[in-house]
């Protein structure tokens, strides 16, 4: 895990409350140093510090969620206030906890619940990818429809080749 723009009393608090075996912990005060890590190695989580809320936290910490990609990024504001300014900045399909609700058991299952979606939507991703490919390149003719109204959503290269047609014509 990367705690990013956390002071160091913060990434202390962190690492007291989370179970040392369980995770191995990078620390980068600045936007900059939490760049360059992510740059450099993957993470299974960053938790990003989101308190004090000011203008230029709000820039670094946009950078660094994009910059950790598909990643799981926990965001941790302060107060209620630092929570919908979190959102606003940052959006609502991330992970939030309270600064002044942080403990032990939350934080572990927040990331660890965020950490298993990550890996249940890459897993989903490869497997449609794998069934693509073999549905596209099968020798085949393979077509997927809907039995209620015949409607077409796919055909192979097998299916196109085989009955003449162009995928722009069929598809619909």
């Amino acid at each position: 895990l990367l705690v990013a723009m956390a002071s160091k009393a913060q990434a202390r608090k962190i690492r007291s409350m989370l179970d040392g075996e369980s995770y191995r912990l990078s620390y980068a005060e600045s936007s900059e140093s939490a760049l360059e890590q992510i740059s450099k190695r993957k993470f299974d989580a960053v938790l990003l510090n989101a308190a004090p809320w000011k203008s230029p936290l709000k820039r670094s910490g946009r950078k660094i969620i994009r910059a950790a990609g598909e990643t799981p990024v926990v965001t941790i504001p302060e107060g209620g206030q630092g929570t919908a300014a979190a959102k606003r900045h940052f959006g609502t399909g991330g992970w939030y906890i309270l600064w002044d609700y942080l403990e032990g058991d939350l934080l572990d299952g927040t990331i660890s619940s965020a950490i298993t979606v990550y890996q249940e939507r890459t897993a989903l991703r490869e497997s449609e990818q794998r069934f693509s490919k073999i549905f596209q390149l099968g020798p085949g003719l393979y077509i997927i429809s809907r039995a209620n109204n015949g409607y077409i959503s796919n055909v192979n290269e097998a299916w196109l080749d085989a009955f003449g047609f162009k995928r722009h014509e069929v598809i619909g």
